[in-house]
């Protein structure tokens, strides 16, 4: 990589809040870009770092890592992270790849190998995966694909033609007005459907009506399945990601009342928690805990279900994601979290996973999706968010119900 655009920082005790947030944008794509395999062009799902910051990368990928992949580099290029022509040659490479990987009717299988870009069912743990095409995770990688088209207008064709092989109307179900979880190509089944409004999967409506056609009953049957208390939308565990992703890319909270006071107050509520259980530290969120597993985070008191962990880990891309709403509350955490835990930060690499606030063991691992999270987050609370290439898709037929719901 080039010198220069890559840069690395050291942390500085009189380093101010821009500058922080400069030094965590740098250093999270940086890590970033050492996650992608040169042949492929795909983004790993997470990375191993030893004590002295040897990186080892998974062989595997997701569809919303691909996606993501796309969004973070968008991001970074506006943000001046990285150059405009080395972001447009990563995201081409990408969608090479991506053309010439086994789907189903354009639909992409959930995991994949990024060294051999064919569909893998063996897990990073080790354990099989059976063959599954998720309508969330095509929702991602569809809305990214939206994106790349609009970010840089030389890729629309092969982003356009990816979109237009996708038979996203395939994972919804006009008699219940809800997309289905995904789909079993081996067995020629649907799962479950996702039938609820304060969750990351509400992107499925949104996506589905703005890109592919789908009836607008799509997101007005999610809402009024919508459960609330105390004045927040219930996700399903509790959790940042749920409530908050998908926002980064759709103006919710200036196209809806309700969802401006809403993500208000779920972000109040997690820090809230926290002064009182947790040191003062907040930001639950689905994460790799510190001994490696992917584990499930979030408050019961947000969430519709009590399957998720409380606890004391918490992860860092949680409070980036409330960074563009409440950028003080959000980088004095993000702050105490790096000057408290000496192995949270890791130098020219940013944040590591999670960290738990009571023992001070912090992880070893990164997701890539969580990292994505974070480049992005920084963006948009700079003014740079790569929603302001997807708004005008979504002004048409996404704005309205935003405003027709918010007057409910």
């Amino acid at each position: 990589m080039a010198a220069g655009w890559e840069r690395l920082f050291d942390p500085k005790p009189e380093e101010g809040s821009a500058a922080r947030l400069d030094r965590y944008a740098r250093d999270t794509m940086h890590c970033l870009l050492m996650m992608i395999d040169p042949d492929t062009g795909l983004p790993a799902n997470r990375v191993t770092l030893s004590n002295s910051n040897v990186m080892t990368p998974s062989t595997d990928t997701t569809p919303t890592d691909m996606g993501f992949g796309i969004g973070v580099l968008v991001a970074g290029k506006d943000m001046g992270v990285i150059p405009p022509a080395v972001a447009r040659e990563k995201v081409g490479h990408i969608l090479s790849t991506l053309q010439v990987m086994k789907r189903v009717n354009g639909l992409f299988y959930n995991w994949y190998d990024i060294e051999s870009a064919e569909i893998t069912t063996t897990h990073h743990s080790g354990g099989k995966v059976e063959p599954f095409i998720s309508s969330v995770d095509n929702a991602w990688l569809a809305l990214m694909l939206m994106l790349a088209r609009e970010a840089f207008p030389e890729l629309e064709g092969h982003a356009g033609n990816l979109l237009s092989m996708m038979d996203f109307p395939q994972l919804y179900d006009p008699d219940e007005n809800l997309f289905w979880g995904g789909y079993y190509p081996n067995r020629n089944t649907h799962a479950g459907h996702y039938p609820l409004y304060g969750s990351e999967t509400r992107i499925n409506a949104i996506v589905g009506i703005a890109e592919f056609g789908i009836s607008p009953n799509a997101y007005t049957e999610l809402y009024k399945r919508k459960e609330k208390s105390r004045n927040v939308i219930l996700s399903g565990g509790g959790s940042m990601f749920e409530d908050l992703l998908p926002s980064l890319f759709v103006p919710e909270t200036e196209w809806s009342r309700e969802w401006e006071a809403n993500i208000d107050s779920y972000i109040q509520r997690q820090v809230s928690y926290g002064k009182k259980e947790a040191f003062g530290f907040w930001g639950w969120s689905p994460c790799d805990d510190p001994d490696g597993n992917y584990t499930e985070y979030g408050l019961h008191g947000l969430g519709t279900h009590k399957g998720y962990h409380q606890g004391y880990v918490v992860t860092p891309h949680a409070s980036f994601l409330a960074l563009p709403y409440k950028r003080n509350l959000s980088q004095e955490n993000l702050r105490r979290l790096e000057t408290t835990f000496s192995d949270v930060y890791r130098t020219g690499l940013g944040f590591v996973d999670s960290v738990n606030v009571l023992t001070g063991q912090a992880a070893t691992t990164r997701l890539s999706l969580d990292d994505a999270m974070i480049e992005m987050s920084i963006a948009k609370a700079r003014g740079l968010g790569v929603g302001r290439y997807l708004e005008p898709l979504f002004e048409e037929k996404i704005r309205p119900l935003f405003e027709e719901m918010s007057c409910i």
